[in-house]
């Protein structure tokens, strides 16, 4: 199933088991057996551009090379952002506009989006909230500084 990241999607996963792409959006769950880099890169040239001048955007704009957040699509003011969590193998790239908030859970991370969909992440705190930060001074940097 191809599928276009908008302002409803929550967040993409890959599941390893059954090698599909999981993406929670505000209302529903869909599943690919597409890539989520080409599920990304497909957004990104349906908005503008590609997923390699994205990140090269982000990297030239923030100064980051690693787990770059990518700006979606300026009119939606839309970012994602990665996170690898402790199992190597799986990674998660998240909506950071449609998170509510977040905190530590166990040993990783409990996000509350913005419909209450709560959704734990085995990673740490700490890389979660680095990650987010990161988001918002990409924010800051693209879309409040004139």
């Amino acid at each position: 199933m191809k599928y276009l990241i908008n302002k409803n999607t929550l967040y993409l996963e890959k599941n390893n088991y059954n090698n599909y792409v999981i993406i929670e959006d505000i209302n529903k769950i869909n599943y690919s057996s597409i890539s989520i880099k080409k599920i990304i890169d497909d957004s990104c040239k349906n908005y503008g551009s590609s997923y390699y001048g994205r990140k090269l955007a982000t990297k030239y704009l923030i100064n980051i090379n690693s787990k770059v957040p990518i700006i979606l699509s300026e009119i939606d003011s839309l970012i994602i952002f990665p996170i690898y969590s402790d199992r190597k193998s799986d990674n998660i790239w998240i909506v950071f506009n449609n998170i509510k908030n977040y905190y530590k859970k166990n040993d990783g991370v409990e996000i509350v989006f913005i419909n209450d969909l709560k959704k734990y992440i085995n990673c740490s705190y700490y890389m979660f909230n680095q990650q987010y930060l990161i988001c918002c001074k990409l924010c800051t940097v693209f879309f409040l500084k004139k």
